[in-house]
């Protein structure tokens, strides 16, 4: 009897192929989720922001919640208390440009006055819950969505890997380069991913001082050292002589017409040393 086919695997989607290839971050949020939901600071918050203690059901409930919070942000900016708070940042922030005070103490007291904004107090405070939940930075996402939401499909939380970019300096009035996307856990392997490598080097042609680093070969590094040498220790002796001593050959040993492209060779080795030096000097 001719053998049954096997039955074809069922496909996998796109959200099980990741957390296939990522089984162990995608294990170590979904008992983080577990954890911070039930903790005293994620029901606090809830209770502070007014959502439901296990979180909203569905969407559309936070949708009607999210509106609301958004209402009363405009409120607030058309408010009389947002129009005085803008004028007393203003007058700060001149006491600071004629540095009466410092930048940090109008820093603060900016951010103080800005608390004020419903919407500018909830982001803050999504902030520091994530910074108490002894997670990095990247977390906060999937920690805003643990505080909102009662139950989620969880996905695994990657880490972001390294980032490059060319960056103005006011202290240096020139362009940097900076590595963003630094994190307690970026390991060395990160900083060899290779969208990262090439965009790092691309971005190093648009510095200022930049060259192309062309490996100078061993032999005519040798060769020039030897040039500078015998410039230096034999000052009163023929070129041709110095090109027999660099090179090592006495004059009973030396063949018919390669003396000639010896010296030549000698010449052009001073020639472009110089064109060099008086390059630098410019």
């Amino acid at each position: 009897m001719p053998k049954k086919p096997m039955p074809a695997k069922p496909r996998l989607t796109q959200e099980e192929m990741i957390k296939k290839i990522y089984a162990r971050e995608y294990q170590e949020a979904e008992v983080f989720k577990l954890d911070f939901q039930e903790s005293k600071e994620c029901k606090d918050f809830r209770k502070a922001w007014g959502i439901p203690s296990e979180g909203f059901p569905d969407y559309q409930s936070y949708e009607r919640w999210n509106t609301k919070l958004n209402e009363t942000t405009n409120a607030y900016i058309r408010s009389e208390q947002y129009i005085r708070d803008r004028e007393q940042i203003q007058e700060k922030r001149k006491e600071e440009y004629e540095k009466k005070i410092t930048r940090t103490s109008f820093e603060v007291f900016a951010n103080h006055v800005q608390l004020r904004t419903p919407l500018f107090k909830y982001e803050f405070d999504v902030d520091q819950t994530t910074i108490n939940s002894g997670q990095p930075v990247y977390w906060r996402h999937f920690i805003e969505k643990c505080i909102l939401m009662s139950n989620f499909e969880v996905m695994p939380v990657r880490r972001p890997i390294p980032e490059a970019r060319i960056s103005w300096s006011n202290e240096s009035f020139m362009y940097e380069l900076i590595i963003e996307n630094i994190f307690p856990d970026t390991t060395q392997k990160d900083f060899k991913d290779r969208g990262f490598q090439k965009k790092f080097r691309d971005l190093q042609t648009k510095l200022p001082g930049y060259k192309k680093i062309i490996p100078r070969r061993k032999k005519k590094f040798d060769y020039v050292l030897g040039v500078l040498k015998a410039d230096a220790e034999m000052p009163d002796t023929s070129d041709t002589e110095k090109s027999d001593h660099i090179d090592g050959v006495n004059e009973s040993e030396d063949l018919a017409g390669t003396d000639r492209k010896r010296l030549n060779r000698l010449k052009q080795t001073r020639h472009r040393l110089k064109r060099r030096g008086s390059a630098r000097l410019r």
